[in-house]
């Protein structure tokens, strides 16, 4: 009988993550929802974002399309799990999230025999992808801002001045707003009209003044 300082060792096979249809599991708003199938997960690089792509087949005569709102709506928080049972084939595996977003389309596919739902999901940081602002904050004698939401947020507008001579204060900051008599408007500069945006559409979380000071 000979020595050995040989160790054989065997690793499990099954230690990866099953990101397959029938292993992903889909969470709406924190409850499964097991009707919806996973398609594809998108990991995209910088300047975009992850992205899933999911589909639903409703049973014959079982909902019109009208009806999926019942299964998934947009804005949906959606979560997308995979198993995971370290190799040891484990009865209930580990689930890990893989990709975690909001629902930001549904279409419905009535062409053919059997409906299709596809449903499009962004990863959560999108969502700062954009920010709509709408309506002015218009400079009043007070020197608060009376808020007039049917007006469009539009600076300088045709090249003409809208911007008040006196700034506004409001949400504990100071900033340019727009005139109530464009007749003794000044122009908005570059700076005022971001630090306008940033006031109004984040007055909680703008934390710091701008680098370029609005003039």
């Amino acid at each position: 009988m000979s020595g050995s300082n040989i160790i054989d060792f065997y690793e499990a096979e099954k230690d990866l993550l099953a990101v397959g249809a029938e292993s992903a599991k889909v969470y709406l708003d924190g409850q499964l929802c097991d009707e919806i199938i996973v398609e594809n997960i998108t990991l995209a690089a910088d300047n975009d974002f992850n992205q899933a792509i999911l589909s639903h087949y409703p049973k014959d005569s079982d909902r019109l399309p009208e009806e999926i709102d019942s299964i998934v709506r947009c804005g949906q928080k959606i979560i997308i799990k995979a198993g995971y049972d370290g190799g040891i084939g484990s009865v209930q595996p580990q689930q890990i999230p893989i990709f975690a977003g909001f629902v930001e389309q549904i279409n419905t596919n009535i062409a053919s025999k059997r409906q299709k739902i596809t449903i499009t999901a962004k990863d959560f940081s999108a969502k700062l992808k954009r920010k709509t602002v709408y309506g002015r904050s218009v400079h009043s004698d007070s020197g608060e801002a009376i808020f007039i939401a049917g007006a469009d947020t539009v600076f300088n507008p045709a090249g003409a001045a809208n911007k008040a001579k006196q700034v506004i204060h409001q949400n504990g900051r100071s900033f340019a707003a727009f005139a109530a008599d464009e007749k003794t408007a000044e122009f908005f500069a570059c700076a005022d009209a971001i630090y306008y945006l940033l006031c109004t559409s984040h007055p909680k979380t703008l934390r710091s003044k701008m680098t370029i000071q609005p003039s």
